[in-house]
């Protein structure tokens, strides 16, 4: 069966159709991570998919953002050139600040198990206007996980890890994963890969027909060929 060069792993605790719909009619092949914690993702998901498949690069992504087809091809197109490349989101509707940072991750709070824990401070997250002052193409060291993409090896070696700190479901795997990654490497952003986030607010996580506590976990492969052909 011919499959695409990339896949893309989707985080989907939610069932929102506009976003469902927008993800279906990409031309990439999907595992939709369906109805998990970021923790159970942690635990073996992802590692599982990735360690059991050999597409080049795996991009991942959560279900409360619209992705274009313009959007999935400038990242593409940058992976190319770059062994880890992303687009870009706003942090939430109206937020005047995006899921960018350019400066090296901190993580100075400590829970009350002395367990590390970000903090939004930790971020520098890029306001609208930093972002317009930046080229085309340029060097983060986070992107939120908005449509970012690395090589096969590059997540063996850096699997998918969440906070855990009074958290039974996990947090902030976008740091985790950025922070120990950031002494090696630098994520690629392509301002041509904008996804919309649809996230009420900055604070907390978008719960809109969440359906993560109603449904049991399982993971969905969806190829692209099977899509188009029917």
């Amino acid at each position: 069966m011919k499959r695409t060069k990339n896949a893309l792993l989707i985080m989907n605790p939610r069932n929102i159709p506009t976003v469902m719909s927008a993800f279906k009619a990409l031309p990439i092949d999907k595992y939709w991570m369906r109805a998990y914690t970021e923790r159970e993702l942690a635990e073996g998901v992802i590692s599982e998919i990735i360690e059991g498949s050999d597409y080049q690069n795996y991009l991942l992504c959560s279900d409360d953002v619209i992705c274009t087809p313009e959007a999935l091809a400038a990242v593409e197109e940058l992976l190319e050139r770059k062994e880890i490349a992303s687009g870009w989101a706003n942090m939430a509707v109206n937020s005047k600040n995006l899921c960018v940072t350019i400066n090296p991750l901190r993580l100075t709070h400590k829970g009350n198990n002395g367990k590390p824990s970000p903090v939004v401070e930790d971020y520098d997250l890029l306001t609208v206007d930093e972002f317009n002052k930046l080229p085309e193409e340029f060097e983060a060291t986070c992107s939120g996980f908005a449509l970012m993409g690395a090589r096969r090896s590059i997540w063996l070696r850096y699997p998918f890890q969440v906070y855990t700190r009074n958290s039974k479901d996990g947090y902030s795997s976008d740091h985790d994963w950025s922070f120990r990654i950031q002494d090696e490497h630098r994520i690629w952003i392509t301002k041509k890969g904008y996804i919309e986030n649809l996230k009420p607010s900055d604070k907390g996580i978008c719960k809109d027909n969440w359906i993560r506590d109603s449904e049991p976990g399982r993971v969905i492969r969806e190829t692209y060929e099977n899509l188009i052909h029917g």
